[in-house]
């Protein structure tokens, strides 16, 4: 038989950037060699180059040889690598949706980031800028032992997860754990709480509709919230319920990102306020919030205030609830 095995993302795991530095799936590696050892024919497969070079030659050119050498590396055997579609018996690749089973199809943009988000059966693909961020945050996320999809497969600027099917997170219970997760895990970077005040005097520099944005700054500079690992987007639905566990989708975590759990109640609150409307749920979570988790009702308020203008960044209709924010402060 003939068999095709699709190089990025199947055979070889991680950083598509730097060949050398990619780990082989060593579950796959076994059963190529034993493939081959029955006497079938293994062909490696790449679309590698095909966003970056104009031909066939000078993808080889570039990436022929760093393959091979790979491939001679990990001790896989192999009849033949390729850079175009090949004929097979069977395939196996990542990026593979079997037909018999496609059943669904949903589109998932986000309105905010302009990020594409695509739905195929139990599985999401999204393309974005920030792909390598998201999985430091993930695999930080799994070392705490937090729920989170599976993620299937990703490049430079494509991510592939599982699809968790549940509902947006109206458990204030399942909340708390994860927020005190967070609350005693270090953060992944070192930037201070400086550069967050930064960012928001930056917004309110390029939004002139902001009336009181020093009184904002001022109470900022004030506060002195603590560094710790957080989502990044806590908002409610990034919060996905399913068999009475919280899986947390779509973080947002860069190097020059200021990170704390502080952060992740008052974009929570916010959602819940001017998102979902629903005010009964907003002041459950924001008592208990104040209550178990070292925060006071000033610096919620200011800081869901701050949430408030970042959002309004991105959709200038909600300034006016901005101003209003402040104007209570």
């Amino acid at each position: 038989m003939v068999i095709v095995i699709d190089f990025d993302g199947t055979l070889a795991l991680g950083d598509t950037g730097d060949i050398d530095k990619m780990l082989p799936n060593y579950k796959l590696v076994s059963l190529i060699n034993q493939m081959y050892d029955d006497d079938n024919i293994i062909k490696i497969v790449t679309a590698r180059g095909s966003k970056t070079c104009n031909s066939l030659e000078e993808k080889e050119l570039k990436y022929f040889n760093k393959i091979r050498l790979w491939l001679e590396k990990h001790g896989i055997k192999y009849s033949s690598l390729s850079f175009n579609k090949e004929y097979s018996d069977a395939y196996i690749d990542d990026k593979c949706y079997n037909i018999k089973n496609t059943i669904h199809y949903s589109k998932l943009d986000s309105k905010f980031t302009g990020n594409k988000v695509r739905r195929i059966n139990d599985s999401v693909t999204k393309k974005s800028t920030t792909v390598k961020q998201e999985i430091i945050w993930y695999n930080k996320a799994l070392e705490i032992d937090l729920d989170i999809p599976t993620v299937l497969s990703y490049d430079l600027d494509t991510i592939s997860t599982s699809f968790i099917d549940g509902i947006n997170c109206k458990n204030v219970n399942l909340l708390i754990p994860i927020l005190t997760k967070f609350k005693n895990t270090n953060p992944i970077n070192n930037i201070g709480f400086d550069l967050y005040i930064e960012r928001i005097s930056n917004y309110i520099k390029i939004n002139p509709k902001i009336i009181e944005g020093d009184k904002l700054i001022s109470l900022l500079k004030k506060l002195n919230p603590p560094n710790t690992f957080n989502h990044g987007d806590f908002s409610t639905n990034n919060l996905i319920e399913d068999n009475n566990k919280l899986y947390l989708i779509d973080p947002i975590y860069s190097d020059d990102l200021f990170q704390s759990y502080f952060l992740d109640m008052a974009k929570h609150l916010f959602s819940i306020l001017y998102y979902d409307l629903d005010y009964i749920f907003y002041n459950q979570c924001k008592n208990e919030y104040i209550n178990k988790l070292g925060i006071n009702e000033d610096e919620l308020n200011i800081l869901i205030t701050c949430e408030s203008l970042r959002v309004a960044n991105r959709k200038k209709s909600l300034i006016d609830i901005t101003n209003n924010l402040i104007d209570i402060l």
